[in-house]
């Protein structure tokens, strides 16, 4: 997947979400995070075609997705975090309709299968969970779908059975390249190669697997809710990102001080992230 963004600006009306912000990477899996309302899903719309550029260029492959939509969907699937399928017919009537009419019956038994959803097949679709109705959602893109996704929160409202099993078939047994979206660092550091970090209208960092595991910063886990007495960084709870040697951290935890620890990955990223928008403000 290569993406290009030329300063790219958007608004909404009055509300400027995107100022110029420019991006040009090309990986097989990229991640796009941030807090709730960074811009994630209006990236991913664009992504799509969706929206237009107030101003600037997007270019996914090389296809701007809003002037060449034909091009783009032919070659393109895409899924919000949040849809919503009104109908009245049985799962297995739909997963049916879309074996016949888009020829992606294996895919789909796969999926059905891995994640356990044989139940639910029995289910009318519009008496289905917010979860279930995530897994239609799945069906749809992912079952049957490009070999190219974007996909907006893909593993939102999946409990962690389901979240684990997606990931795996995600990240090792398709060949799918994707750009998602997600707030979660494990979600990111599971399926992702590329990171990408918005934050108020702009990018606040980015980077490959081997810029997030760098330097002497790790997560380390506590017993309690007590100091560590290391130089920290930020704190998640129980969870610290710390400063430290690694030999350090191997005495602690053979004393019982920490239960556990890590090289820090996305929390690290998300740390410097605020940090430079301290410094720009």
């Amino acid at each position: 997947m290569k993406v290009e963004l030329k300063n790219l600006s958007f608004s909404f009306g009055a509300v400027q979400v995107f100022n110029e912000i420019n991006l040009d990477v090309s990986s097989r899996r990229i991640a796009i995070l941030g807090q709730n309302g960074s811009g994630k899903t209006t990236l991913l719309s664009l992504l799509c075609g969706l929206l237009r550029p107030s101003d600037g260029h997007v270019l996914v492959n090389g296809i701007d997705p809003y002037l060449n939509r034909d091009e783009f969907v032919s070659r393109f699937s895409f899924s919000f975090e949040r849809p919503h399928y009104p109908y009245r017919f049985k799962v297995m009537d739909y997963t049916r309709f879309l074996s016949v009419t888009r020829g992606c019956g294996k895919v789909l038994e796969t999926l059905i299968d891995i994640l356990q959803l044989n139940k639910a097949l029995e289910k009318k679709i519009s008496e289905l969970s917010s979860g279930e109705e995530q897994f239609i959602n799945i069906l749809n893109t992912i079952g049957c779908g490009s070999r190219s996704l974007i996909l907006d929160e893909p593993f939102s409202r999946l409990d962690a059975f389901r979240s684990s099993v997606l990931m795996k078939y995600l990240a090792v047994e398709s060949n799918l390249d994707y750009i998602f979206s997600t707030h979660l660092p494990e979600e990111a550091e599971g399926v992702g190669d590329y990171f990408v970090i918005l934050g108020k209208g702009q990018i606040t960092w980015m980077g490959d697997m081997h810029s997030l595991y760098r330097d002497n910063i790790y997560e380390i886990y506590l017993p309690d809710y007590s100091e560590p007495g290391l130089e920290v960084l930020f704190r998640y709870g129980r969870i610290f990102l710390v400063r430290s040697e690694k030999e350090k951290l191997e005495k602690m935890m053979s004393e019982g001080n920490i239960m556990g620890y890590r090289k820090a990955g996305i929390r690290r990223a998300y740390y410097e992230a605020t940090q430079l928008h301290k410094m720009v403000q």
